[in-house]
């Protein structure tokens, strides 16, 4: 995911060039290019995105495992003596 993260965050790079380089030199950009890198961006941006959030997504869902992992181990261990013994003389 890292690597199609930087990927795309490079491809946006390349296409923000083909729009601010002409600027840049004090041309004005070929319209017809600039609408397909427009396209282009628009396209890169939304997988961006989506990579992104889906990341993020793994990241949140493996602390919560970690966490429910910790939490069940927890749970699952067996009393010790000493409780077992006061829980004895209250019955």
């Amino acid at each position: 995911m890292k690597r199609v993260q930087v990927a795309l965050g490079e491809a946006i790079e390349q296409l923000e060039f083909y729009i601010l380089e002409p600027v840049q030199r004090g041309e004005k950009p070929d319209l017809d290019v600039l609408v397909k890198v427009a396209y282009a961006l628009a396209q890169v941006a939304g997988s961006y995105r989506s990579i992104t959030e889906a990341s993020t997504f793994q990241e949140e869902l493996a602390s919560v495992r970690k966490e429910l992992h910790e939490a069940l181990a927890i749970i699952g261990r067996p009393q010790s003596r000493r409780s077992d013994a006061d829980e004895a003389r209250v019955n």
